[in-house]
């Protein structure tokens, strides 16, 4: 049975945004599948409320809100969307797009990252990153592809449109993926009317790279 599609509610009852949208999407990629929904509106609202750009800082509530769901999970999420880019990286690498060599490149990426860690844990740990985390990868990998100042969009609507349109191309290269039923996926998709942009070409998969995959 095919999925209907879920949009992020970014807008009201009268077709405007939402007080903070971009809070909301912070909040969002923050909980996997359908769990905590009730928790995330409530973190939505406080956040919102709360939010106060013209200070430096966060007060004592809004540090806790934050680590509780901006940053919660980051781990897992940062793994699921270098899944994400490590499948964009095959596909313009002329490969096989398919999760089981994406998860063996981000695998060697974190062996690389720290040595002595598992093989067969960090392919456990990639795996079930990608399958928690797998409809928001796409938000989070927009997010993360704006550098180390990764929550610039916060209360700034252009950074907040370059997010939504980078989100939007990873979205439709993971529909078209998902068409060839190498993958499946019930994203919380962008607005229909948000334009996706032409990203600038990825690193090619090496043949160091491809022996390596070859040998886990």
């Amino acid at each position: 049975m095919k999925n209907k599609k879920r949009y992020l509610p970014l807008f009201g009852g009268n077709g405007q945004w939402i007080k903070r949208p971009d809070l909301y999407i912070l909040a969002r990629m923050a909980v996997s599948g359908s769990n905590d929904e009730d928790a995330l509106e409530q973190a939505y609202l406080v956040m919102s409320e709360l939010s106060d750009n013209s200070k430096e800082g966060l007060n004592r509530l809004e540090t806790q809100v934050e680590k509780q769901f901006v940053r919660k999970y980051l781990t897992e999420r940062r793994r699921a969307a270098m899944v994400l880019l490590e499948l964009y990286r095959l596909h313009q690498s002329q490969l096989p797009t398919t999760s089981a060599m994406a998860i063996k490149l981000v695998t060697i990426e974190l062996l690389n990252e720290q040595s002595g860690r598992s093989v067969e844990a960090t392919i456990n740990q990639v795996t079930r990153a990608f399958r928690d985390w797998r409809d928001t990868c796409h938000l989070q990998l927009a997010l993360f592809m704006m550098g180390r100042d990764s929550l610039s969009f916060e209360n700034d609507p252009d950074q907040f449109d370059l997010f939504l349109s980078r989100a939007k191309t990873f979205e439709k290269f993971m529909d078209q993926i998902c068409t060839q039923g190498k993958i499946t996926w019930n994203p919380w998709r962008v607005p229909l009317d948000t334009k996706s942009i032409l990203l600038k070409r990825t690193k090619p998969v090496s043949s160091e790279e491809l022996k390596s995959i070859s040998e886990i």
